[in-house]
This record gives C-alpha cells, structure tokens and sequence, in this order.
C-alpha cells in the first residue's frame, strides 16, 4: 500500500465529502429508485423475520411519498423510513469506497460486499427495534436513536477496514 500524503489525504477526504455530498443532494430525486430496491425489501425482509419470531406484526407499505413502511404491532407503531434502515450510512460507506485510491477492481468488490451486508445488517436493525418495540416499548426511543446509531458506526467501519485490510492484501501482492 502505497504511503499517504497530506496531499493525498486531503484530495480523499474532499473526494468523499463530494461523494456524500452527491449521493444527499441527488436522494430525493432519486426515491423512486431507492423505494423499491431498498426501503421495501429491507422492510419487508425484517417484518418476515420478526413474524418467524412469534411477535403478532402487521406490515402496511409504502405509505405517502417519499414513503414509508410501517409496522403495527400490540403496543406501538413503527414507520420504517429511509432513514431508519441506514440508507445515508450506506450512503457514507460506499462514499468511503469510491473515494479511496485503489483500482476499480477492488472498489467493485468493496462495493459486491458492502450492499449486500448493508442488507442483512439493515433486517437485523429493523429485527432488533421491533422486538424492542413489542417487549418494551418504552426503551424504543433509546435503542433507535442512540444505540442503533453507534451500531450504524461501528457497522460501517467494520465493513470498511475488512475491505481495507483485502485492497492491502492485494496492493501487496502486486
């Protein structure tokens, strides 16, 4: 791996702020896209899971525009937003791809490995506030927005620095 510069480094860090930038400014416009591929599936993907549970969950969507899902459960309603399944994190990550000087090869697979975990990671967040929201309602506020949101981090640096650790991998053996 090559080493980093102060000049490197900040051309990164202004690449990626553009790219996040892109990605937010571009979201509402393009919602009609998101709704289907992801908002909907993950969605729905978690409602399936928390019924295999045993929870009684009922799922209502898309609702409204941009839209939203919602799940009705004994004690509390939740509406599953964009920003409830981490889309803006995902945003981040594949910013944080893109932007890092590797070939495009390596952003390919950085890119085929963090969607699909994104996926995944976003069911077991919808999983995780649902069985909050049925067992105890009361702490719901917490784990959404304050511990589902250090998980986000964690989450995304997780996936990066593996995909770090293989585009040094390969950087070596060139």
């Amino acid at each position: 791996m090559r080493k980093l510069t102060k000049t490197s480094l900040c051309l990164y860090l202004v690449f990626f702020i553009s790219i996040i930038i892109l990605f937010t400014a571009t979201f509402d416009a393009l919602s009609f896209i998101f709704r289907p591929t992801l908002l909907i599936p993950v969605s729905y993907a978690g409602f399936l899971i928390l019924k295999r549970t045993g929870i009684p969950v009922m799922f209502d969507g898309p609702i409204g525009f941009p839209g939203y899902c919602e799940y009705q459960l004994p004690h509390t309603t939740l509406q599953v937003t964009f920003g409830c399944i981490g889309i803006f994190v995902l945003f981040i990550l594949i910013s944080g791809i893109i932007a890092f000087p590797s070939s495009f090869r390596s952003k390919g697979i950085g890119l085929l490995i963090a969607i699909p975990a994104f996926y995944f990671y976003s069911m077991f967040r919808l999983v995780i506030i649902g069985i909050v929201g049925n067992w105890f309602p009361e702490y719901i506020d917490f784990v959404h927005s304050y511990l589902m949101e250090i998980i986000n981090v964690g989450f995304i640096l997780f996936v990066y620095v593996i995909w770090i650790r293989y585009v040094e991998k390969i950087a070596q053996t060139i």
